[in-house]
Order: C-alpha cells, then sequence, then structure tokens
C-alpha cells in the first residue's frame, strides 16, 4: 500500500535539493570562458605538470629573438602505463610497467651545445626499473665520422668517471643514439667509443 503522503515528502525533499545543487556540478552546466573555472583535465596514462618559463636565456641586444640555453622537462606519469618525456635533444621513453606506482621524471639539457643530460624521478625509490627504460639523442649535429663511432655513457660518481653504457645503439638514418637505462643519472653522447 501506498502513502501518498510519503511520495509527496520524498518528491519535495528532492526538489529542495536539486534547488540547493543546482547546475553547477552537472554535465549540463554552462560553460564559461574563464580559465580559473574550466573543468581540469586529468588523465591516468600520464600528465605533464605546469611548465614555468625559467628557462635563462641569452638577453637580447639590438631587437633579436632570445635564444635559449638549456631545456628541462617534468612529467607526472603512472608507471604501469609509461610514458614519454622530451627535453632538448633528448627524450626518455618509459615502457609499461617499467616501475611501480607513479613519480615525476625530469629530462634536463643543461647546455643544448652539448649532447649531455640529467635524467632525475622522484621519489628516488623508483630510480631501478624493472624494464629498461629507453634514452634516445638527436646526434644529428654530431660530425658523421664521428656518429658511427657515437655511444651513450652515464656519469659514475662513485668512481668519477663515465661509463659506456651497454646496448646503445646508433641509427644512421634517422642520425639518433639509443640506450637501454636500468636507472637515471647523468648522460652524454660520446662520439670517440669510450675514449
Amino acid at each position: 500500500m501506498r502513502h501518498p503522503f510519503r511520495t509527496r515528502r520524498f518528491a519535495a525533499l528532492a526538489a529542495v535539493l536539486l534547488f540547493l545543487v543546482g547546475c553547477s556540478e552537472l554535465p549540463t552546466q554552462p560553460k564559461l570562458n574563464n580559465a580559473s573555472t574550466a573543468p581540469q583535465q586529468t588523465e591516468l596514462r600520464s600528465f605533464t605538470l605546469p611548465e614555468t618559463d625559467d628557462t635563462p636565456t641569452i638577453p637580447s641586444t639590438g631587437g633579436q629573438t632570445p635564444v635559449p640555453q638549456s631545456a628541462e622537462k617534468t612529467v607526472y606519469m603512472n608507471g604501469l602505463f609509461g610514458g614519454t618525456v622530451t627535453a632538448g635533444r633528448f627524450t626518455v621513453i618509459v615502457p609499461p610497467a617499467a616501475f611501480l606506482g607513479a613519480a615525476s621524471i625530469t629530462v634536463r639539457q643543461p647546455d643544448l651545445s652539448q649532447l649531455k643530460c640529467d635524467l632525475e624521478i622522484f621519489p628516488a625509490a623508483r630510480n631501478h626499473f624493472l624494464l629498461p627504460v629507453l634514452l634516445i639523442a638527436d646526434a644529428s649535429t654530431m660530425p658523421s665520422n664521428l656518429l658511427g663511432l657515437a655511444t651513450i655513457q652515464w656519469w659514475d660518481p662513485a668512481n668519477s668517471k663515465w661509463v659506456d653504457v651497454p646496448g646503445a645503439s646508433v641509427n644512421v638514418l634517422n642520425l639518433t643514439v639509443t640506450a637501454p637505462l636500468n636507472h637515471f643519472s647523468s648522460y652524454r653522447v660520446e662520439g670517440r667509443a669510450g675514449w
């Protein structure tokens, strides 16, 4: 047996709740062009942290455009999905399941005139990969006679020396040098094959 009083009370309560909530939280809410009210986009695979314009530049003289001296990019990603980070002439490709959990990955090329980069991951506990992460360097500015001998080396702070990364390879068609990484450190492209 239905109670009309309960039905009316439920309908009145629902109407009051709809009035209080309004249409601001519904998918049909009006869209405003104001950036502060724009909905935030999220993605489970990876997303880029807000970029800041703190890249050092050469001061402009005579109306010329400033030339960047360095490049840096940080991406927050879920290790289950992996992702890609590019800064300057270096790209890091993190395959799915390379590490557990989420982390911020930074690629930094301190001097654009040198094929050297710093790779960081935060938290540091994630700096040992379950699957190799690929580092790709654009070596198109290297002399062709050195490109064929090129390799990628990492800085070993314990022994204060550069060490060849095993498995590094050169692609002479794309003018790139690639190496599989087990951890992040400072890396460079060396065109003299370990000299």
